[in-house]
């Protein structure tokens, strides 16, 4: 057994669309996080989650990671559940969220940090990579000038 552990940092980015999103309307969907684990089978822990958006909207909003890269809407900016068929089956593969409100306003973008998570995730037994599904839960409207402004920097410790 390997007991030595590693830290590393992956980058991803959400995308949207850019158009006003409800709350409770996905934000993004199904975003593969690549190389999660170093072996397939294997674990990780989120440590710690930045996101940077290029907006200066401050949505609260949920990270929802799954095992599976299965829609929880039929798109971004819909409701979760909307023209889903089997939204249980998209459940089953849920690892966990994070929620993230809490943002310092950096004049031309926001950050915001979640720190000391300790989610361990688990990818599907085919594959090293997680995804993440990102949901409005700011109680209003969410509106991104593009459909690449928001930056997810995850800290994982695997081993």
């Amino acid at each position: 057994m390997n007991s030595r552990s590693e830290i590393i940092l992956v980058d991803v980015t959400l995308t949207t669309v850019a158009a006003a999103i409800a709350d409770n309307e996905v934000i993004s969907q199904s975003i593969e996080i690549p190389n999660v684990t170093g072996l397939k089978g294997s674990s990780a822990m989120i440590q710690s989650i930045v996101l940077n958006s290029d907006d200066t909207e401050t949505p609260a909003m949920d990270l929802v990671f799954s095992q599976v890269n299965t829609a929880i809407a039929d798109a971004a900016s819909e409701a979760v559940g909307n023209s889903v068929g089997d939204l249980d089956a998209a459940g089953a593969s849920v690892l966990g969220h994070v929620s993230l409100s809490n943002y310092t306003d950096m004049v031309d973008f926001v950050t915001a940090t979640k720190a000391n998570i300790g989610l361990v995730v688990t990818p599907a037994i085919t594959t090293t990579s997680i995804f993440v599904h990102a949901i409005n839960r700011s109680g209003g409207n969410f509106t991104p000038t593009g459909t690449d402004d928001l930056h997810l920097r995850i800290g994982f410790i695997r081993s």
